[in-house]
């Protein structure tokens, strides 16, 4: 087969998220997290705690992090 791009394995990939109650920002790699898609996005996403405040906050890729800036 020939890679016309190559690509990383999914759990090599990080995501990024920030905690809108602490404001603390976090990074993690996506073997340890549980990651979905949406396919209305167009995307993927985790859903994480905050190890500060305990709060729920959403992770997205670093890549797409990167895109928004």
């Amino acid at each position: 087969m020939k890679i016309i791009i190559k690509g990383k394995k999914p759990e090599t990939r990080v995501f990024e998220g920030k905690c809108h109650a602490c404001n603390s920002v976090m990074q993690e790699k996506s073997g340890k997290l549980k990651v979905e898609s949406d396919m209305r996005e167009g995307g993927q996403f985790a859903h994480a705690r905050c190890p500060v405040c305990g709060r729920d906050f959403i992770m997205i890729p670093l890549k797409d992090v990167d895109k928004k800036e």
